[in-house]
């Protein structure tokens, strides 16, 4: 694949990841309105990246660069195309956002983080399947680059 060829997927990729920033932002804040013990759970979230530089910097380069390119070739690239030779592309994008969903459960997924985290890997399976694996890197990177800043400018 040539170079201008790349172009366009990468600038896609930003576009959708900043699109699932806003609009998991939108789920989380609508979750935390509608349900006030979830908005008390996010707020008394508490986590950090490090407090040495080089624990930022290690944290930040999985957070940016590590787990989106492990996560799209696991989650798009087996799971993903594993699912549509069973089953219409209908089905299987959203089933394979919640089994997404399910490998991020930790202590910090509270419900609309949870109904956010579904939708994006929705739209990643879309993005993958539409303009294939750098375009949903690609966005998985900038989700995770928000994240990241947000994180270290919280602690």
């Amino acid at each position: 694949m040539s170079v201008t060829r790349r172009w366009p997927g990468i600038g896609l990729g930003l576009a959708v990841g900043l699109g699932c920033v806003f609009g998991s932002g939108l789920v989380i804040v609508a979750g935390g309105e509608v349900d006030p013990s979830a908005k008390r759970a996010l707020e008394d979230l508490d986590v950090s990246v490090g407090i040495t530089w080089w624990q930022i910097a290690l944290t930040t380069c999985a957070l940016v660069i590590f787990a989106p390119i492990g996560e799209e070739l696991l989650f798009r690239g087996l799971e993903l195309r594993g699912l549509v030779r069973l089953m219409p592309f209908a089905w299987a994008a959203p089933l394979s956002g919640l089994v997404f969903t399910a490998a991020h459960l930790d202590a910090y997924l509270v419900w609309p983080r949870a109904v956010a985290l579904v939708l994006v890997g929705w739209v990643l399976a879309w993005l993958y399947r539409r303009r294939g694996m750098l375009a949903s890197i690609t966005a998985h990177g900038t989700v995770n680059t928000v994240a990241a800043v947000a994180l270290i400018f919280q602690s």
